[in-house]
């Protein structure tokens, strides 16, 4: 499974079993769906996420 966010307003964190990563607005973010993760909201306004899950099978 892969993700696919791309953030539309305001300011995200995105915890991975790994890595942090901050998403600005217009920035996309590709990871494996597979391992632990969370979004965080990290400003004082509403964040708008584009999320989009892509499953293969085999």
């Amino acid at each position: 499974m892969e993700e696919t966010l791309t953030l539309v307003e305001g300011q995200v964190n995105i915890i991975l079993e790994t890595e942090e990563v901050t998403l600005e607005i217009g920035e996309t973010l590709v990871f494996s769906g597979n391992q632990l993760h969370r979004y965080e909201n990290a400003c004082e306004k509403m964040s708008v996420l584009h999320l989009i899950i892509h499953y293969q099978y085999v």
